[in-house]
This record gives structure tokens, C-alpha cells and sequence, in this order.
């Protein structure tokens, strides 16, 4: 399957080799984010939808050390905050 090239990076059309269209759902991949991977690890899954990361992150803040946080994955959270927690991290 190949990316729509005229679509979103999140939420494009996905076309199989049959010319079928798939929705892609938007998500985060876990392993990319390592406070994330840690606050996840006893799923069994590679990836968490949209919204999901900023309730891991607001849920185990405490065990956070801000300062030593990744500017990627602050970026994430920050993105978050503002798409999902109306500005505001909830912790």
C-alpha cells in the first residue's frame, strides 16, 4: 500500500494494489517517544490513538522529570495539550 500523495500526512487515504481506499486512522507510535514508552509498557500494542498520549502523560507526570524530556517528545505533548486539552495539562 502506498501513501496518498495529494493527502494529510495524518488521516490520508491509504490505496491497496487493487485500488481500494483505506482510511488511516491518526496515531502515535510509541517507541519513538521513550517517557511514553515507559508510561506504556504493559501494552501489547505499537501505537496509541491521537488523544491517548496526553492522558498517559497527565496520568503519570508525577513520575516525570520534565527537563529531561526530548524537545520531540515535549513537542508531542505541547501538540496535545493544545489539540486536546483545550491548553491546559491536566496534572
Amino acid at each position: 500500500m502506498a501513501l496518498a500523495a495529494d493527502g494529510p500526512l495524518f488521516g490520508a487515504a491509504l490505496h491497496s494494489a487493487h485500488g481500494h481506499a483505506h482510511r488511516r486512522h491518526p496515531s502515535v507510535e510509541i517507541a519513538r517517544y521513550p517517557a511514553l514508552r515507559l508510561r506504556a509498557w504493559q501494552l501489547h500494542q505499537e501505537r496509541l490513538s491521537e488523544p491517548e498520549p496526553l492522558a498517559r502523560y497527565e496520568r503519570e507526570w508525577r513520575h516525570l522529570d520534565p527537563d529531561r524530556l526530548r524537545p520531540d517528545e515535549l513537542a508531542l505533548i505541547k501538540r496535545r495539550v493544545r489539540t486536546y486539552g483545550q491548553g491546559v495539562l491536566n496534572v
